[in-house]
């Protein structure tokens, strides 16, 4: 899952821009932290636009900050990752 996770958060011209000069919503994973010792323990720490949090607004999220929001999509992304995966278990 792990893996699929990177290949979601590849470098893209969007992502390598600075905040500056970035067009349209983004985000970006910043670091990757967990426990050695329980490596199922962890956080991915994140930097978006606001666009990008409009955009997650445009599509039904809500929160009472845009951590909020953000943190609302990258639930519903893993979830999403680890079903696709699960499936792909059940079908190889």
């Amino acid at each position: 899952m792990f893996e699929k996770l990177k290949q979601i958060f590849t470098k893209s011209a969007v992502v390598e821009e600075t905040k500056e000069t970035a067009k349209g919503p983004w985000v970006k994973v910043v670091n990757v932290h967990f426990d050695p010792n329980n490596p199922t323990k962890g956080y991915f720490e994140l930097d978006w636009n606001e666009d990008f949090v409009r955009l997650l607004g445009e599509a039904g999220y809500a929160g009472p900050t845009n951590e909020a929001i953000v943190d609302l999509w990258f639930n519903d992304l893993c979830r999403s990752v680890a079903l696709d995966a699960e499936i792909g278990k059940e079908e190889g």
